[in-house]
């Protein structure tokens, strides 16, 4: 067992970095779509954190708090500097109403089913709510609502497979919510405005 541990740390390291690796990668796309601007840093932050969250939670089935929490606090952080740079309180007080709508929403969903949705996935909406509250509630409305409907199309054929895998005694057949949530939320950032204007018509 102990022979183990140093292969499992070291696989564990060359996952985080692949996922650092990969949300450099994913900061580049976002910067090149949203261009300099007041939420330019706000938006690498949450790329960057939600491509490892993405990593540990598809391992681990958990979104740590150890990641969140210190990337909403750098997020409101960069907001308030710029919002106070700019002379634009918009910028911080749709950040935080953001992450309190977000994360009060999921907090409602988990009360309800604790099972289904587990407390990380509730602090990580705040992120979300977070990041993209200074484009207004309805962007934070379209990135998890986006969330939700890629969880969806994912988790039916998932749960299915996972069921026939695992067999009757299987257990609970449960798949991360995390990386669902963190797709809706960065198309949303990306592409929000392109998705609005093509749903109204």
């Amino acid at each position: 067992m102990t022979q183990r541990q140093p292969i499992r740390l070291l696989l564990m390291i060359v996952h985080l970095a692949a996922a650092v690796l990969a949300g450099l990668g994913l900061g580049g796309v976002t910067a090149s779509v949203l261009g300099v601007g007041s939420l330019l840093p706000a938006a690498l932050i949450f790329t960057v954190v939600s491509a490892v969250l993405v990593a540990v939670d598809l391992r681990t089935r958990r979104l740590p708090h150890v990641l969140v929490l210190p990337a909403i606090v750098a997020s409101l952080s960069v907001q308030a500097i710029a919002s106070a740079a700019t002379g634009n309180a918009r910028l911080i007080v749709g950040a935080l109403v953001g992450g309190l709508v977000a994360g009060g929403a999921m907090l409602a969903v988990h009360l309800v089913s604790p099972e289904g949705l587990g407390f990380g996935d509730v602090t990580y909406s705040a992120l979300i709510g977070v990041t993209l509250g200074s484009l207004g509630l309805a962007r934070v409305g379209l990135g998890l609502g986006l969330g939700f409907m890629i969880g969806a199309l994912i988790a039916g054929p998932a749960m299915v497979m996972r069921r026939r895998l695992a067999g009757p005694e299987g257990g609970p057949a449960t798949i991360p919510f995390g990386p669902a949530l963190a797709a809706g939320a960065w198309v949303t950032l990306c592409w929000g405005e392109t998705l609005t204007r093509w749903y109204l018509g």
